[in-house]
């Protein structure tokens, strides 16, 4: 009997050592790339390929062991059982050295999401410890002791059990969103995007929490937006595709705050969606809008067409042609202006980008047949947040980061009620308001290339931070055209690129 637990570590040790040089069983090739040069010293290029090695070399002194211990008619000699445990324990300990000194570099690009390698799987693990434990199983049957009593195994085993489900339970999410508030009302997380990773800022301490994506192949997020119920929201996130937009494939899924600075991807909305979903926007009656850019067949980096659609109705509106300003592609800013009105920056067919607003109550056709509501200046550019009042919170640049603001504005009559937020040095990225509009948050990119060489210029420690505007505080006195006050929230190594409040 000693000899049947021995044989079964050995299978298991086997079939481990030759799945390695089997394929996958989807027959998928994982693969990632990245820009850029990240220097490393030389013993940490070469490293994890010495540390395979020998965890190879360790796993097949086990398999030759545990075989010659199977077939050995005398039974196991006594060191045998110790001889193996350590072995299996030295090639997990050399192949988690191995995984946390290869890690890949910041900004690497998957087929799956790179999270994925920096954990081991339950399935790994207990496949590599299952052959221990199969061999002190066979320990104890070739001792010959006395039969375990079952009945106290059995309870302590549910009591175990019980334990662990209710440690389950308690870290369930809640069943429906939950909105934490600041002191003053407000709320006091926001679902952000740094890079294309989902993340949960704290306005009050300025931490961060990464939220997990929902699929292996799908965790790219490319946008947010917030939904009716407080503490819920929406996502979108993508495949990695191939080149800027080619062969992706989005999602948009739900998104629930648990009041404590996490947050969980819930189901998702609609089904699949060619190409690289941009924006997201909730109506007050729950209508989910969003846009997505379709590439040129014959070049990934390049969109071909910009879509416009509502989720779950089959109307979309879209022009054949990318949506670029003066200074490159960008999303829309798609917003809603009121419960039949989309509100979106669109380049029109006189040239310059354009404040326009799409009705949704026609049916789909021309993106730009939408009606103007403002036009930015020559060799201007910018976008625009609908306020509950009514009022425009617009952006505006002219290439140049210290010619950037944001401004409150009445449209189509263009009368500026004041600055609200003047980046200075910096570049903005990406704004959004809480849900009573009054007040503000900008994410602004601190480094920035200025001039025809290309001079990197830093304007803060950090390359991302976070301010907050009150829209209803007073401007400082004696200054010509003052932006209002802000208060810095966070800060990190990268700008956040999308904001839900």
């Amino acid at each position: 009997m000693s000899r049947l637990w021995w044989f079964g570590a050995f299978l298991v040790v086997v079939s481990s050592l030759v799945r390695q040089w089997l394929p996958a069983d989807d027959g998928q090739t994982v693969f990632c790339s990245w820009s850029g040069f990240e220097p490393r010293p030389p013993w940490e290029m070469v490293l994890p390929g010495y540390l395979l090695s020998a965890a190879n070399a360790t796993a097949i002194a086990t398999a030759l062991l545990l075989g010659w211990v199977s077939v050995r008619r005398s039974g196991a000699p006594r060191l045998a059982t110790t001889t193996v445990v350590v072995l299996i324990a030295l090639t997990h300990t050399l192949l988690q050295a191995a995984r946390a000194v290869s890690s890949l570099p910041a900004g690497a690009a998957c087929s799956i999401d790179p999270a994925t390698f920096e954990t081991t799987p339950w399935a790994e693990l207990a496949w590599t410890l299952a052959p221990a434990v199969l061999v002190l199983f066979g320990a104890r049957a070739a001792l010959d002791l006395p039969r375990l009593p079952w009945r106290p195994i059995a309870a302590a085993a549910a009591v175990t059990a019980a334990a662990a489900f209710a440690v389950f339970l308690v870290r369930l999410p809640p069943a429906e969103p939950v909105a934490s508030r600041s002191s003053d009302g407000t709320p006091r997380h926001v679902l952000a995007i740094t890079g294309s990773t989902l993340t949960v800022v704290d306005l009050d301490d300025g931490g961060t929490t990464r939220v997990q994506a929902p699929d292996p192949a799908f965790y790219r997020f490319t946008a947010v937006a917030r939904d009716v119920t407080p503490g819920a929201y929406l996502a979108a996130v993508t495949t990695r595709g191939d080149g800027a937009f080619g062969e992706r494939t989005s999602r948009v899924h739900r998104v629930r705050m648990d009041g404590d600075g996490g947050a969980t991807v819930g189901d998702q909305v609609g089904g699949d969606l060619e190409g690289w979903v941009m924006d997201l926007a909730v109506s007050g009656t729950g209508t989910i809008a969003y846009s997505r850019l379709l590439p040129d067949p014959q070049d990934s980096g390049e969109v071909a067409t910009t879509v416009v659609g509502l989720i779950g109705q089959k109307r979309e509106w879209l022009t054949r042609a990318p949506q670029e300003g003066p200074y490159g592609a960008g999303g829309l800013a798609l917003h809603w202006r009121n419960t039949g009105t989309l509100a979106f920056r669109a380049v029109t067919a006189g040239g310059g980008p354009h404040i326009v607003a799409l009705d949704i109550g026609h049916p789909g056709g021309d993106l730009l047949a939408a009606r103007k509501l403002h036009r930015f200046g020559s060799l201007m550019d910018g976008s625009a947040l609908t306020l509950p009042d009514g009022r425009v919170a617009m952006w505006t640049s002219d290439g140049d980061s210290y010619g950037e603001s944001i401004t409150v504005v009445d449209l189509p009559r263009l009368r500026t009620a004041r600055v609200a937020f003047s980046p200075g040095c910096a570049a903005v990225m990406g704004y959004g308001t809480d849900p009573s509009g009054r007040h503000l948050l900008v994410s602004v990119m601190n480094t920035d290339q200025h001039g025809m060489e290309g001079t990197v210029r830093e304007c803060a420690e950090h390359p991302g931070e976070l301010y907050r505007v009150d829209l209803q505080a007073s401007p400082p006195a004696g200054q010509a055209d003052p932006a209002l006050p802000r208060r810095r929230v966070w800060q990190g190594e990268e700008p956040l690129t999308a904001i839900a409040w």
